[in-house]
């Protein structure tokens, strides 16, 4: 979604009254009306972006994507929270981060997940098969997830696709060694904001569910 148009849908959803919250994806540094929308969650693709953010935003809804380079992974380090989407990207997060963690401390990371409707060729883990990707987090020594990232398929039916994600969220909460603090449906909110009613019925149902049984941030980019 362009900057322009996020700051609109941001406000418009701020108007529903849903514990629900934006999140924009970017590579231009955020001023001004961006840092005005205190909810609204950033996902990086640099180190820019993060320096933008910081001392404006919670760095708990700030997220660096992993294949940011790794220089730029180091010095955001402690100001926000990674994005990894496959197995090399998180095992290279969690060498990058043990030295620097000090003794008995993780380091709050998030994930992309696939579920079985996200777009073909999308970058996650697949949802699928939680017992894989239990394994695969229990090799990380320094990482504790605390957020995913849902795909969804803009062109297709979104409503059964954010029921069958939050689902998923459910699942992995009870299947992963995690906690999860936050999660976002990714490819919501331009068509939310739209105008869609039957999705906006369908977010407000799962945004009620969220706040009797995951207990997490509830974002939408």
């Amino acid at each position: 979604m362009r900057a322009d148009c996020y700051v609109e849908a941001a406000t418009w959803l701020a108007g529903q009254k849903m514990s629900v919250r934006p999140l924009v994806e970017t590579a231009e540094p955020l001023l001004g009306e961006f840092l005005a929308h205190s909810e609204s969650g950033v996902l990086a693709e640099n180190l820019v972006v993060v320096d933008s953010c910081y001392g404006a935003l919670d760095c708990r809804s700030v997220f660096l994507s992993a294949r940011a380079p790794r220089e730029e992974l180091v010095a955001a380090f402690g100001r926000c929270r990674y994005l990894a989407g496959d197995a090399e990207a998180l095992k290279s997060i969690d060498e990058l981060v043990g030295p620097r963690l000090e003794r008995g401390y993780l380091e709050n990371v998030a994930l992309r997940v696939r579920t079985e409707l996200s777009p073909e060729g999308v970058e996650g883990f697949c949802g699928q098969n939680s017992e894989e990707l239990a394994g695969t987090l229990r090799k990380a020594r320094n990482l504790a997830v605390r957020s995913v990232f849902l795909p969804l398929d803009s062109t297709g039916d979104l409503c059964a696709q954010v029921r069958d994600a939050f689902s998923l969220a459910k699942k992995l909460r009870s299947d992963l060694p995690c906690m999860l603090h936050s999660f976002c449906l990714e490819g919501v909110l331009e068509p939310l904001a739209k105008g869609d009613a039957d999705l906006l019925n369908t977010v407000r149902m799962i945004a009620s569910l969220n706040d009797t049984s995951l207990y997490a941030q509830f974002f939408v980019a």
